[in-house]
């Protein structure tokens, strides 16, 4: 039989192989844009910042004297631009690039809302449960660290004000823009946020320095830091996420706590005997960090630490 004699398949074949087609791909290409899109704003959504605020007492907002409060109104009365974003927070800039406001990504503390209507067995509802209570504890955990902060290092961490209640008597609206530009306007009584000053992360301040050529100002830099980093420790508070390089920096030029999120009270960190293991923890892998990114200052900064641990 020759080609041209063969049967025509039927129309109904190439519907269904299409369709067949269209559900193998359809999932990939939803992943695919939905991955570009995660991507092109860093996951930003209004509704990630969203959630029913805590009201216990510890989580009050500050009062502040009139003239903080016409300073935070002030901040706040100008727009601010999507800046970063990190593992608890979306950071957005001022415009005078002075301020960073920093708004919660509740979404990594709670239950998608399918799986809490989901109906299942007990057991495994049991289990629901108990993840529900270890996110809503991790949750209160990271807001009490930004009370700690402000209580005993307002000056130090560059805090302005945290709001980690819903309020009515802020009455004060944020205009912002995310990544890609769009802008919202929210009114912040309704949001967990915090206001601080701009801060900038050692890695990069040591960057700078040593593309001007200061290498003596970043040792002194470096010291600076060791000994802010030996002054938290001995009012008795602990940083689970102890990074030298990151997470604390500087801010007017002063050693300070920029990330907030990982602060704890316990007052056994002011022991030299409790703190000097954990500082020379954190400070091995800073070295580490340091022998790649700047060799020529990882004499001087074991030296140093070695002279601070010693007088302690």
């Amino acid at each position: 039989m020759s080609a041209t004699s063969l049967p025509k398949k039927p129309l109904l074949y190439y519907l269904v192989k299409r369709c067949l087609l269209t559900l193998t791909f359809a999932p990939l290409l939803f992943l695919c844009v939905e991955r570009l899109c995660h991507r092109a704003t860093d996951g930003f959504a209004l509704t990630r910042m969203s959630h029913l605020l805590p009201t216990e007492a510890e989580f009050t907002p500050p009062s502040l004297e009139q003239e903080e409060k016409q300073q935070l109104l002030s901040i706040l009365s100008q727009p601010f631009y999507y800046l970063s974003c990190g593992g608890q927070s979306y950071v957005f800039i001022s415009e005078d690039h002075n301020y960073v406001i920093k708004f919660f990504k509740f979404h990594h503390r709670r239950l998608p809302g399918w799986i809490e209507l989901l109906p299942l067995p007990s057991k495994l509802d049991l289990y629901r449960q108990g993840k529900a209570q270890r996110k809503a504890f991790r949750l209160k955990r990271t807001l009490r660290s930004y009370v700690i902060a402000y209580d005993h290092f307002k000056e130090e961490t560059g805090m302005i004000y945290h709001h980690l209640q819903a309020t009515c008597d802020l009455q004060q609206s944020l205009v912002f823009f995310d990544r890609l530009g769009y802008r919202y306007q929210i009114s912040l009584d309704g949001y967990a946020f915090l206001v601080q000053k701009r801060g900038i992360s050692t890695a990069k301040m040591l960057k700078e320095l040593m593309q001007q050529g200061d290498a003596l100002l970043a040792q002194a830099k470096l010291e600076e830091l060791l000994r802010f980093a030996i002054k938290r420790f001995q009012k008795g508070v602990f940083d689970r996420d102890f990074k030298l390089n990151s997470n604390l920096g500087f801010i007017d030029g002063k050693a300070a706590q920029i990330d907030l999120g990982s602060l704890s009270l316990d007052p056994k960190q002011s022991m030299p005997e409790v703190y000097k293991p954990a500082l020379y923890e954190a400070a091995g892998r800073f070295r580490t960090w340091l022998q790649i990114e700047h060799p020529t200052l990882v004499e001087g900064f074991d030296q140093t630490l070695q002279r601070l641990l010693a007088d302690k």
